[in-house]
């Protein structure tokens, strides 16, 4: 709720509107960062099991996904958002809500591949410092 301070009551157009819709969108970046963190996982555990050189084992897999997929994850957020391709097709598929399906797959889709690029850079930089 919006308590306005003694300065606006005395200047009443210079008021603020409150804001409408914060928690809303608080709720859907906490839900979209959860999305991000656990493909994350996955996307670093199928690296894992593909690449099996680089393999951390599972809990060390889960974690550097988890790491990559939120990196990942945001930096692709961005990027889409920034370009302005995305965010118009995003806010005309989502209407009020925001989260749409075009923005679960890109936070799944950057989770993921995040999370299998650091999980591979952690697994590539282990195997290095083995050998020497």
């Amino acid at each position: 709720m919006y308590v306005p301070n003694w300065a606006n009551i005395l200047t009443p157009g210079l008021n603020p509107p409150p804001r409408i819709g914060s928690e809303s969108r608080k709720k859907q970046t906490m839900v979209a960062l959860i999305i991000q963190l656990i493909s994350g996982a996955v996307g670093g555990n199928i690296a894992g099991a593909v690449l099996s050189k680089l393999n951390l084992g599972p809990v060390g897999n889960s974690i550097a996904g988890i790491i990559g997929g939120g990196l990942g994850g945001q930096l692709l957020n961005m990027v889409l958002s920034h370009s302005g391709a995305a965010s118009s097709v995003a806010s005309a598929a989502s209407g009020a809500s925001g989260m749409d399906m075009s923005s679960i797959l890109s936070s799944v889709g950057g989770g993921g591949v995040g999370g299998a690029v650091v999980m591979a850079i952690v697994g590539l930089i282990k195997s290095q410092m083995a050998k020497s």
